[in-house]
């Protein structure tokens, strides 16, 4: 029964399945860190394949992080590296996406003050790199 409820938690596409999956991995596994290191490779890929958003994938993979405790030495060199590799991505990804959020957030303060000052929507579509109809929505 233990191991269909595993197979039906897989198959659950929601983020609550995959964190009730990892707590009971958790247990299955105690303090073995071979078991440890064998379920949390097999809820990261479960979590790749899942296709969530950045901020989702983040935090679930955060919690099974910490939960199996697979920054602990008995682990096996080779499960944290690959742990390592698939958060980087991701803490880069949501960095490109704050950069990018506060460049916009920039060009729609300046295109703000740019309008004030009474210049050309072509100006400032120039200057900004904004569209028109962002500009217009500015007024």
């Amino acid at each position: 029964m233990a191991s269909a409820d595993a197979e039906e938690l897989k198959r659950d596409g929601r983020v609550f399945a995959v964190a009730i999956l990892a707590a009971k991995r958790m247990l299955d596994a105690g303090e073995n860190p071979g078991d440890r290191g064998k379920y949390s490779l097999e809820l990261l890929s479960l979590t790749k394949a899942r296709g969530y958003d950045t901020g989702k994938m983040r935090t679930i993979q955060k919690f099974i992080y910490r939960i199996l405790r697979i920054g602990d030495k008995k682990i096996d060199p080779k499960v944290r590296e690959a742990w390592k590799m698939q958060l980087i991505p991701i803490d880069e990804a949501v960095r490109e996406i704050q950069i990018r959020d506060a460049k916009e957030e920039k060009a729609m303060e300046v295109a703000y003050s740019m309008r004030a000052e009474g210049l050309s929507i072509e100006t400032i579509k120039k200057c900004t790199g904004l569209d028109e109809s962002d500009i217009l929505a500015l007024s």
